[in-house]
Formats: structure tokens, C-alpha cells, sequence
């Protein structure tokens, strides 16, 4: 009888086991899908407000307003369309969550601007034309 308990006890601590390393592989799966996506829809929104906006890096360490304009939009459009939270964009785009949280607070006042309202048009339809395609 103690033979018979000890290998059921074999057997569940095996089962335990096997059922913690499926759950880390689907979990290494899931994030590494979860990671192209995120640098993939970063890089291609990326790449489209620095045309839109006709600037070479986006994030240059600049307080210039077409620099600061064009990361407002990439903040807007990633937090309030995509999804992604203050710290995805700012651990992905080296900026403090605050900045980010800053950046949505003036995008209101900057869409009062003809021209920065037709650039985030411009590069809103672009991003949607790049998303249909994915």
C-alpha cells in the first residue's frame, strides 16, 4: 500500500511539473508574439510620423515643437488607439511614464492647430492603411 502511495505522489509531483513548463513555454510563445507586435506597430508608426512630419528621428532629444508635436501624436495614437500604457511607450521610447502622460494632456490644445490636426489625420489614415495590411 505505501508503494502504491508514493508512486501516485511520484506521478502528481511528475504531472505538476510537466504542467509548469507547458504553462512557460505557452507563456514565452505568447510574450514573444506579443513583443514582434509591439516593435513591429512601433517601428511602422514610427517610420510614418517622422515622413508625416518630415523629421529623421523622432525622438531626439530636442524641445523643438515639430519634435514635440510629432511624439504627441505617437503617444496619442498608441495609448488611446492601440492600447499600450504610459510605461509600455515610454520603457520602449526611453521617456518617463509622466512624459507620456504629459504628452496626451497638450495633444488636446495642438489639434486646435489646422496643421498639426492635418498631419495627425494624415498620418492616422497611413497607420490604418498599415494596420488592414497586418
Amino acid at each position: 500500500m505505501e508503494e502504491i502511495e508514493q508512486l501516485l505522489a511520484k506521478l502528481k509531483r511528475d504531472q505538476n511539473a510537466l504542467h509548469t513548463e507547458f504553462k512557460h513555454k505557452i507563456t514565452l510563445i505568447y510574450t514573444g508574439n506579443q513583443k514582434k507586435f509591439k516593435d513591429d506597430t512601433f517601428r511602422e508608426l514610427e517610420d510614418i510620423i517622422s515622413s508625416v512630419f518630415s523629421l529623421t528621428y523622432m525622438f531626439k532629444k530636442s524641445k523643438e515643437q515639430h519634435y514635440v508635436r510629432a511624439r504627441s501624436v505617437f503617444d496619442y495614437i498608441l495609448i488611446r488607439n492601440v492600447g499600450f500604457s504610459c510605461n509600455e511607450v515610454g520603457a520602449e521610447t526611453s521617456r518617463h511614464r509622466t512624459t507620456i502622460m504629459n504628452s496626451l494632456f497638450i495633444f488636446d490644445s495642438y489639434m486646435r492647430e489646422r496643421e498639426f490636426k492635418n498631419n495627425y489625420e494624415r498620418v492616422m489614415t497611413l497607420f490604418e492603411e498599415y494596420k488592414s495590411r497586418n
